[in-house]
């Protein structure tokens, strides 16, 4: 199908996209309607870009509720967020032109200076004893297959949805190995297990589980979060998403190099396990004392 709208494009897209962030499709969906659905695809110029940032900087985020559908959230969107949009664009724009939907040519209306200044981020100074103490906490749950769950998250770094849709054919239990077929960002993964996390899912392993079942499944586990959190003297505030982080920054603080947090976190770019390279003090003090003695 020729691509000539905005709308044709974003279909076309949706099709190809073969990832695993599920909020991508909706960010391409605010873009339609900021945009206009109708508008000629080639048309689109920086300053409209522009102009659907200062929007996105503008007005609140919409929440969605299971009673009441969306419904505008009080908080101003995040620098983050914001550029998480902008990044969608990007997304659009390379995934096209990767599939010879629109000429290589073609030049995206996105340039150098769009993206908002973040933070440093969450770069949590975690220690090993806070995520032994998390787990335990975690045991105490009537969800019995948290703590497991809180063990994989926090040693490999995989992202919620990644998780959940895991099978007993993706581990292997003998060689420590859990393997992701389509991450976020569309390319497969293999993650370590130490052996006490391989440990804690063996816990839960039934006895020759078929292949195809899932270790964890989609059910919801937003309280019982929380719970753990509360018994184990943690920030209220982490989210699941935080054991990612933690994942990051335990190999960090032990020294491990940045290729190395890239694969495990299944980065693409160097830029985001960046982050974490001010705790890593190890690899640091070994490069200095062997530079001055």
């Amino acid at each position: 199908m020729p691509i000539e709208t905005v709308e044709d494009a974003i279909s076309s897209a949706k099709a190809l996209y073969r990832g695993r962030d599920q909020y991508l499709f909706a960010k391409w969906d605010w873009w339609s309607s900021q945009l206009g659905p109708q508008r000629p695809f080639t048309s689109i110029t920086p300053d409209d870009v522009d102009a659907g940032i200062s929007v996105l900087m503008s007005t609140p985020a919409n929440r969605f509720s299971t009673k009441h559908g969306l419904i505008p959230a009080k908080k101003q969107r995040a620098t983050g967020t914001i550029n998480r949009y902008i990044a969608s664009l990007g997304t659009l724009y390379k995934l096209l032109r990767t599939h010879r939907a629109i000429p290589r040519s073609f030049v995206s209306p996105l340039t150098r200076g769009m993206r908002l200044p973040e933070s440093a981020g969450r770069t949590l100074q975690v220690t090993l004893a806070d995520v032994h103490k998390l787990v335990a906490a975690a045991r105490l749950s009537t969800n019995r297959k948290l703590a497991a769950m809180i063990a994989v998250a926090c040693t490999t770094g995989l992202r919620k949805g990644a998780i959940q849709a895991i099978t007993w054919g993706d581990v292997d239990m003998k060689a420590r190995t859990i393997d992701v077929s389509r991450t976020k960002n569309g390319t497969p993964t293999r993650s370590m297990l130490p052996q006490w996390a391989a440990d804690e899912l063996r816990r839960i392993r039934p006895d020759n589980p078929e292949k195809e079942i899932l270790v964890f499944g989609a059910r919801d586990f937003k309280n019982a979060w929380r719970r753990t959190l509360e018994r184990a003297g943690l920030p209220e505030e982490w989210t699941f998403h935080h054991c990612r982080h933690i994942a990051a920054s335990i190999l960090a603080q032990s020294g491990a190099a940045l290729p190395v947090i890239m694969q495990a976190l299944n980065h693409k770019t160097m830029s985001m396990a960046l982050r974490y390279s001010h705790v890593n003090t190890k690899a640091l003090d070994a490069a200095v004392c062997a530079a001055w003695g």
